[in-house]
């Protein structure tokens, strides 16, 4: 979690948005400012244990913050992650299997090690009743409701825009001052759930001599997913999809749980995903985690399914797949913590020119 010491990509600014929080310093922010109160309390909590030697948190200059000050927070949260997903995979479902497989898939992929980072929401209705119109629009009221109380602090510590002031300068930033093309990393939507373009964080080079052959060692930070995971649950997602509406033309109603539940996971990935087809800013890999969380539900459905099918041969695919699955995770585990590796095994790991 420290072993680079020193902000690295989006760090620059959420970070520092948090503690000019703490600093009572105004400043203009491009989305809603939750993960700035996260930074802000993350910052002012380490701040107050006795061995960080900070005299000050009102004059300290960000630079000066040891990075673990505004990491810790993502670390444990992304470490909580699994056991989040887990219980709301069983509460939607019953199902333990099911819920283990979502709980496992999350716990090794790549992008959520990174980031480490919660960005899905849920909702967990009662599975003794089948969800009506009410629920829609409770769902949709209280979103609408905690949306808008998100800003009342920073309505209170940043007096210089009302809230429709502050949505006008949003929208205004993301369809003016960011461009398509900005950024070396800018990927388009519809190619996120194929992983064409992942996201560098940090990167360094270091020679080493080893027994009189100098070997270039790189240390590099790589938002790269599970290749395997994510591959085999777009192919989950679509098939679901496709299952689904095969149901809707054909009159087929939702009879049982099971059925739900794909409705649920169809419903999230799509509401996730489709909205940034109408961006027209420069976008990254990682807008797409919140849907992707849903499509790691897809297939965690469907390996659950072939665990437990009469055929052996599908019980045997599914296992194979996991043992995939787990090997890919290891693989290119390096890039996701940092470690530093010689040039020629980053190069193998970079099995498409859109990665590097």
């Amino acid at each position: 979690m420290n072993q680079i010491d020193n902000a690295v990509f989006d760090e620059i600014f959420y970070p520092q948005y948090g503690l000019m929080y703490l600093q009572g310093e105004e400043f203009f922010y491009a989305h809603p400012p939750l993960a700035n109160y996260l930074y802000s309390f993350a910052i002012g909590v380490y701040s107050l244990l006795p061995w960080t030697n900070i005299e000050s948190i009102q004059t300290i200059e960000f630079s000066a913050l040891n990075p673990i000050s505004y990491r810790w927070l993502n670390a444990l949260l992304g470490s909580l992650l699994p056991l989040i997903i887990y219980r709301i995979s069983f509460l939607i479902s019953k199902n333990i299997l099911f819920s283990l497989l979502c709980g496992f898939l999350i716990a090794i992929e790549g992008s959520l090690i990174v980031d480490s980072r919660i960005l899905m929401g849920f909702i967990a209705l009662k599975q003794e009743r089948r969800p009506d119109i009410k629920h829609f629009i409770y769902l949709l009221f209280f979103s609408a409701l905690t949306y808008t109380l998100l800003f009342v602090p920073d309505l209170y510590l940043n007096e210089n825009y009302g809230f429709l002031d502050k949505h006008r300068q949003i929208l205004g930033y993301h369809q003016t001052m960011v461009t398509e093309n900005e950024h070396p990393y800018c990927s388009k939507w519809f190619t996120w759930p194929f992983m064409l373009r992942p996201v560098g964080y940090y990167f360094d080079s270091n020679l080493v001599n080893q027994s009189g052959t100098v070997v270039n060692y790189f240390t590099t930070i790589h938002l790269l997913p599970n290749p395997f995971i994510y591959w085999l649950s777009t192919l989950s997602i679509i098939i679901m999809i496709l299952d689904l509406a095969t149901k809707f033309v054909f009159k087929k109603t939702l009879n049982d749980n099971a059925q739900r539940l794909m409705a649920f996971v169809c419903f999230g990935y799509l509401a996730n995903l489709l909205p940034w087809a109408f961006i027209e800013r420069c976008l990254f890999l990682y807008h797409y985690q919140a849907a992707s969380v849903f499509s790691f539900l897809a297939l965690a459905w469907y390996l659950s399914q072939f665990l437990v099918s009469d055929k052996p041969i599908n019980r045997i695919m599914s296992i194979c797949l996991m043992i995939v699955i787990t090997l890919s995770f290891l693989y290119w585990l390096p890039l996701h913590m940092g470690l530093s590796i010689p040039d020629y095994e980053f190069s193998r790991r970079m099995w498409f020119q859109g990665w590097i």
